[in-house]
């Protein structure tokens, strides 16, 4: 399993993130995004796809929330269902580790790394997860299942 870091997250951040993914033994294959595609701001579904036709990937990312407006239309499917789509397990920072500064996000995602990696090897492809807050220094995760989104009949 690797672990990807989109662009949600710091450059700085992210890139801490991966060095110390890779310090870990055994080491932890982790990317960030934009150094992976070689240029920044590659569209959503042309690097899920990329990872999904690669297979064993696992993203780490803040964009969760539901594109608003015609601009976010013209985007394509917001990431929360483009992932599971693709069969790429992910874990999503919401609430306000979301809107948190990088060193908020880089401490939620290594204090929660040994629940990431073992959620990532044993939960089926495609799962999702949203990593929450949990008290003022404590960072849980929750699994989020798709049929949520799904209108009831």
């Amino acid at each position: 399993m690797k672990i990807m870091l989109d662009e949600c997250m710091p450059p700085k951040a992210s890139r801490l993130v991966v060095a110390l993914l890779k310090l870990h033994k055994p080491p932890i294959e982790a990317s960030f995004l934009a150094d992976y595609m070689g240029k920044p701001g590659s569209a959503d579904p042309d690097w899920a796809n990329r990872l999904a036709h690669e297979g064993e990937w696992c993203v780490v990312t803040c964009d969760y929330k539901r594109p608003q407006g015609a601009k976010a239309r013209a985007k394509g499917p917001p990431l929360h269902l483009i992932l599971p789509s693709r069969k790429i397990t992910a874990f999503f920072l919401g609430g306000k580790i979301a809107q948190a500064d990088g060193f908020e996000k880089v401490r939620a995602v290594l204090y929660l790394l040994p629940e990431i990696w073992e959620r990532a090897t044993t939960a089926p492809i495609g799962t999702r997860f949203k990593i929450l807050r949990k008290g003022a220094t404590a960072y849980q995760i929750t699994p989020w299942p798709v049929r949520a989104l799904l209108p009831m009949a």
